[in-house]
């Protein structure tokens, strides 16, 4: 009974950190009853217009995604910046159910708060086996000040697949399972997706990683005895 009794309480911490930092951050900024955009007015009219411009697309108004109606005659002009694909369901979605395109906008931003904190915290725990511990990290990676530092260039919110991507890499390393490989690669290609900058961020990163995982993570005795 103590057990349950315990677990059902860091549950209950890890729903109420959550919560917090929700209404801290992104509530904060836009307001309860959603009246202001967030970010500045360059880069949240852009997001907004790149982000309806791949709904319009998916309803079948546009004929290319990757060549947008500005910059002409160049081609290709959405893959000059962030193109936010990977995130583009979650948009669409609000705007298929019938919000318009700045309510849509909003939701979205807010959906990458929670993406952002569940998948850290999920990340954490799994690599731990703490509930505390991965929702305090969790709350440092979703809604600490180098977040809200950043916050006026939305592009960069979308981050929930980097945690993932070093969850699967670890799990890689430590058991040479390629279904590991596969996951790291999907999730490190979902980031590009989801924003370029944070995607070659991620990719230094995991760059750097390789260093301290190639003497501590790779079971070294386990692929040389196989040779044997």
């Amino acid at each position: 009974m103590q057990e349950k009794f315990n677990r059902n309480y860091q549950k209950g911490f890890v729903i109420l950190l959550f919560l917090i930092g929700m209404y801290l951050v992104p509530m904060r900024i836009m307001g309860f009853d959603f009246s202001r955009i967030p970010g500045d007015l360059g880069d949240s009219r852009f997001n907004n217009y790149i982000l309806e411009h791949g709904h319009r697309y998916l309803a079948g108004d546009e004929e290319q995604f990757w060549t947008a109606p500005f910059m002409f005659p160049q081609e290709n002009n959405v893959a000059l910046s962030d193109n936010l694909l990977g995130t583009l369901p979650v948009y669409s979605f609000f705007r298929t159910v019938g919000c318009d395109r700045e309510t849509s906008f909003q939701w979205w931003f807010l959906m990458m708060f929670v993406l952002n904190f569940w998948d850290s915290w999920y990340t954490f725990y799994k690599l731990t086996g703490n509930m505390i511990g991965a929702a305090l990290g969790a709350f440092v990676f979703a809604f600490s000040l180098p977040v809200i530092a950043q916050i006026n260039h939305v592009q960069l919110m979308p981050r929930f697949a980097i945690p993932l991507c070093f969850l699967f890499l670890i799990g890689y390393f430590r058991t040479l399972s390629p279904k590991f490989f596969a996951g790291f690669l999907l999730m490190m290609g979902l980031q590009f997706y989801c924003g370029m900058y944070m995607g070659f961020l991620l990719l230094l990163s995991v760059m750097l990683f390789f260093i301290p995982a190639s003497f501590f993570l790779i079971p070294w005795k386990k692929i040389f005895s196989q040779k044997e």
